[in-house]
């Protein structure tokens, strides 16, 4: 149902996209095609017919494949060099004698960026939405960096001397000993916390009841961009570790373009 209605939402933008896309005649013309099919019924084979065909139109993204890529590949090299920034933080910032970490998952779903830049802008291009991308991004990561101090305590071993008397001859002497005290002391650290709203929540504040429609047809379908067979007899999307995109590898620590898909389950699983 929710795939119906986004449809028919969908059909209204379709209409802004032939007028600003002259070009496409083709394209255009079998867009108000449907969009004809889907608003007037006509005999029930032919309305069953223009909602299967529109559906599968309003389910795909619009923009072109080589500018979604590029469009996520902008949001993963920021949080790449967010990453690096965090990492360079005890180089960047010496003389602490602790650094505390906080930190946030770095990492989002491309589908959810795509999805929610196709509802607000039907089809875009990485450059047109490249300002709005930062944005995403600085409302969804907030590194802090916090200098404190610590008053601690702690036990030490300390030496004292003493009187000591012979017994028997009654002479005196000094001796060392050791004893046990506690005492205070500072320790500097430098707090570093990256707080991390998540992208769905974000978004999800950005769109009208419209665009939300369209963006939840989407969270259905994932643009239908071309899909392989299942490489694994259980649902692994959440096991998912690394998306494709900029990233550091987790093996090596060295920055690498990724053109894959991590799957971190247990050793052993069936593929």
């Amino acid at each position: 149902q929710k795939t119906k209605n986004g449809a028919v939402t969908v059909a209204r933008k379709l209409q802004e996209f032939a007028r600003k896309n002259a070009g496409l005649l083709v394209t255009v013309g079998i867009m108000a095609l449907l969009l004809m099919m889907i608003m007037v019924s006509v005999s029930s084979c032919g309305a069953m017919f223009a909602d299967t065909q529109s559906t599968i139109l309003a389910a795909s993204y619009l923009s072109k494949p080589k500018e979604i890529d590029a469009a996520d590949l902008q949001f993963t090299r920021l949080e790449l060099d967010l990453q690096n920034e965090i990492d360079r933080v005890e180089t960047d910032y010496p003389g602490y004698d602790e650094y505390s970490y906080n930190l946030g998952a770095i990492g989002h779903n491309p589908f959810t960026l795509i999805g929610y830049l196709s509802a607000v802008h039907t089809e875009f291009t990485a450059s047109e939405v490249e300002s709005e991308i930062q944005a995403l991004f600085d409302e969804m990561y907030t590194l802090t960096l916090t200098p404190d101090t610590e008053t601690r305590t702690r036990t030490v071993t300390k030496t004292g001397t003493r009187t000591v008397t012979d017994p028997v001859t009654g002479e005196e002497t000094e001796e060392e000993y050791e004893y046990e005290e506690e005492e205070e002391y500072e320790v500097s650290i430098l707090r570093v916390t990256l707080t991390v709203i998540p992208l769905e929540s974000l978004v999800s504040g950005k769109m009208d009841t419209e665009q939300a429609e369209i963006f939840a047809m989407y969270r259905e379908t994932n643009g239908l961009l071309q899909e392989f067979a299942s490489p694994l007899n259980l649902y692994w999307y959440y096991y998912v570790s690394s998306y494709y995109g900029y990233r550091k590898n987790p093996a090596t620590g060295n920055e690498e373009f990724h053109r894959g898909v991590d799957i971190a389950v247990p050793t052993g699983t069936t593929v």
